[in-house]
């Protein structure tokens, strides 16, 4: 479970700060354990984990916690080498988790939209690291998957849609005695992460060259893709630190992005066969893999290769795509 983070390696007095809580999507969990089941493929384990923020957090905390490997685990297939196989899968049934198929808050939603963002940023700078020459640093995407992870321990949430995020960094100073670079970075360093990822995230809204400029473009990109206010100068300014041409940075900005918005919206054939369909109906209904062997009467295991064989067909990652594809395509009555 993420909790507090112990005093660490060299960042002075903490920053002003509430008790850190942040929960791990149930679904990415689930999704880890599948990978883990079906023989640990490093590649697949290694997406699981890039695939919540939350979750490679952990696994990055976990796999620095030895004298050994302190400040040396940044990415996730490095995290993979260092916990094995029994390690993740204990940390994957062991986190504090939400559901927002079975329990919709506001904390669920915030979640789920810190994780969205996180994801569009990571998928943005490997595009932009590729563009650049640096497609093969291992610390890109712990780096912008964990860039706003200062945002989970602020005194006080702000509104994401409230200004420029150079307006809401400003305001996280005035309202809380420090913002969500400086205390992301602050937490990196108290989690013994290597010093390269705490710099990028420390500096992600300024001017540093390298790592922390190809973070911040991406999180400006994504800002711009989102819908919500940048300035453009300041756009241009960071695509000229981080090296992006003009041409290319058009492009990442108009673009459309890769999403479940491009399923049609309307009644379409179950291609699934009729005992996968109960089991994504007992998803829907907010079930687990464990429950809904038990409502079948079958094997857990037989329910998570349906689940396997479901998410191949669809084209989704994990059961929170696989029902909103379901729902979409007409499936459910």
């Amino acid at each position: 479970m993420l909790t507090t983070p112990r005093s660490g390696r060299g960042s002075g007095s903490p920053p002003p700060r509430r008790a850190l809580t942040l929960r791990v999507l149930a679904q990415s969990c689930e999704r880890l354990l599948d990978a883990l089941d079906e023989g640990a493929r490093r590649r697949d384990v290694v997406a699981a984990l890039e695939g919540d923020p939350a979750l490679l957090l952990e696994a990055l905390r976990r796999a620095n916690a030895g004298e050994a490997t302190a400040g040396a685990v940044a990415s996730a297939a490095r995290a993979v080498d260092v916990l094995g196989v029994d390690g993740l899968a204990r940390m994957a049934r062991g986190v504090a988790t939400v559901d927002p198929l079975r329990f919709v808050s506001e904390d669920a939603r915030w979640i789920v939209g810190f994780r969205a963002h996180a994801l569009s940023v990571h998928a943005l700078a490997r595009r932009i690291a590729a563009e650049v020459g640096a497609e093969h640093d291992a610390d890109l995407a712990a780096a912008a998957l964990l860039h706003d992870v200062g945002k989970l321990a602020l005194p006080e949430r702000l509104d994401a849609s409230a200004g420029t995020p150079e307006d809401r960094r400003a305001a996280e100073r005035r309202r809380c005695g420090t913002d969500h670079a400086e205390l992301g970075a602050w937490l990196a360093r108290s989690w013994r992460l290597p010093e390269r990822v705490a710099l990028a995230i420390e500096h992600h809204h300024g001017e540093r060259l390298g790592l922390g400029a190809i973070v911040r473009l991406a999180d400006l990109l994504a800002h711009a893709r989102e819908g919500r206010p940048i300035e453009p100068e300041q756009l241009m300014t960071v695509a000229l630190v981080a090296g992006l041409p003009p041409s290319t940075l058009g492009l990442l900005l108009h673009e459309p992005a890769s999403s479940l918005a491009t399923i049609q919206r309307r009644p379409q054939p179950i291609d699934v066969s009729p005992r996968e369909l109960e089991v994504l109906r007992g998803l829907s209904a907010g079930r687990v893999p464990k429950q809904i062997a038990a409502d079948l009467g079958l094997a857990e295991a037989t329910v998570r290769s349906h689940l396997r064989r479901i998410y191949r067909r669809l084209g989704v990652a994990d059961r929170t795509q696989a029902v909103l594809v379901a729902r979409d395509r007409g499936w459910f009555e």
